[in-house]
C-alpha cells in the first residue's frame, strides 16, 4: 500500500469505521496494465482482433452491471473480444475502456473510435483420461495456440 492509500484508509476509518472494515475485507481487484505484456504480444492480439465483430455493446444506459457481467461471460468464452460503445452512450471511450478492464480483470489492447479490444487469458479445466483421477489446468492463450500451429507445421513438413 502506498502512503496515500494508508492516509485515505485512516481518514475513512475515523469518519466511518464500518466502511473501513468492509474495505479491508474486500480489497479492489488488481488492475492489469498493458505494460505487463510485450509490444509484440499486443501487436499480435491487435492483428487477431481486427477481424472480430463486437460481441458486447454499451448502450445509452452506459457501463452497467449487466454490461460488466456480459463482458465477463464473453471473456470466459472468447478470451479476446471487441466491445462497441453506442453513440448515445454517456460512457467516455478511454475512461470507459479502463473501467471495464478493471471490473473484468482484463487488458485494454486497443481503443479505436468507439470500439474497445479487450483480452484476458483464461484457464480451462481439462479432464485427463479416465485411468487417472486428477484434472490438469491448461492455458489456452495465444502462446499455446501459436505453439500448436508451429507443431502442426513441423509435422506437415516432415510428411512432405
Amino acid at each position: 500500500m502506498s502512503i496515500d492509500t494508508d492516509l485515505e484508509l485512516e481518514n475513512s476509518t475515523q469518519a466511518n469505521p464500518e466502511q473501513a472494515s468492509t474495505a479491508q475485507k474486500n480489497p479492489p481487484k488488481p488492475l492489469l496494465r498493458p505494460s505487463t505484456m510485450s509490444s509484440a504480444e499486443r501487436r499480435q492480439l491487435r492483428a487477431q482482433g481486427h477481424h472480430l465483430k463486437p460481441v458486447v455493446q454499451i448502450g445509452q444506459a452506459g457501463l452497467t452491471e449487466g454490461v460488466i457481467a456480459a463482458t465477463q461471460v464473453a471473456l470466459e468464452q472468447h478470451e479476446l473480444l471487441k466491445v462497441s460503445i453506442n453513440g448515445e452512450s454517456p460512457t467516455e471511450r478511454k475512461s470507459g475502456a479502463e473501467e471495464l478492464a478493471q471490473a473484468t480483470g482484463s487488458h485494454v489492447i486497443q481503443v479505436i473510435g468507439r470500439v474497445i479490444l479487450l483480452y484476458r487469458l483464461c484457464e480451462k479445466q481439462v479432464s485427463t483420461p479416465k485411468n487417472t483421477k486428477t484434472a490438469k489446468t491448461v492455458k489456452t492463450g495465444t502462446k499455446a495456440k501459436a505453439a500448436a500451429r508451429a507443431k502442426a507445421k513441423a509435422k506437415a513438413k516432415k510428411l512432405r
